[in-house]
């Protein structure tokens, strides 16, 4: 899979198509993905709470780039990144309307970022 880094965003960026749905695997949203690999847990539009129908799961502590931490509620879902289904996967809400895939995710693949050439190849092991 090879994917153009989204050109718009100023520097170009990595993203992904992904989608996003419920443990019940009812509604599920396609939704933009940027690649974070300073990012422990992945992160979900905030508005997919609401559509999604999803309650806390648990909390984290969580510490930003700026040194603070603060407790977030972590929500289940099933996160899909072509043929990779990653069922249960703990995830955070942010203000973002993109997903935000960090190596709890990334893990899962190989990902190449060719910056000079401005795109991302994914593949994924056989097993997978």
């Amino acid at each position: 899979m090879n994917i153009p880094y989204n050109a718009s965003l100023k520097p170009p960026a990595p993203f992904l198509p992904v989608s996003v749905s419920n443990l019940a695997d009812v509604d599920r949203v396609p939704v933009s993905a940027k690649i974070d690999t300073g990012t422990d847990i992945s992160a979900i539009p905030a508005a997919l709470i609401d559509r999604l129908n999803l309650t806390p799961a648990s909390e984290i502590v969580v510490e930003g780039y700026n040194g603070l931490q603060s407790t977030l509620y972590c929500y289940d879902v099933i996160l899909r990144v072509d043929r990779l289904r990653v069922v249960g996967l703990s995830t955070i809400a942010f203000a973002e309307d993109y997903v935000l895939l960090g190596c709890d995710v990334l893990n899962l693949m190989r990902v190449l970022l060719d910056g000079p050439a401005l795109s991302t190849e994914v593949s994924f092991p056989l097993n997978q």
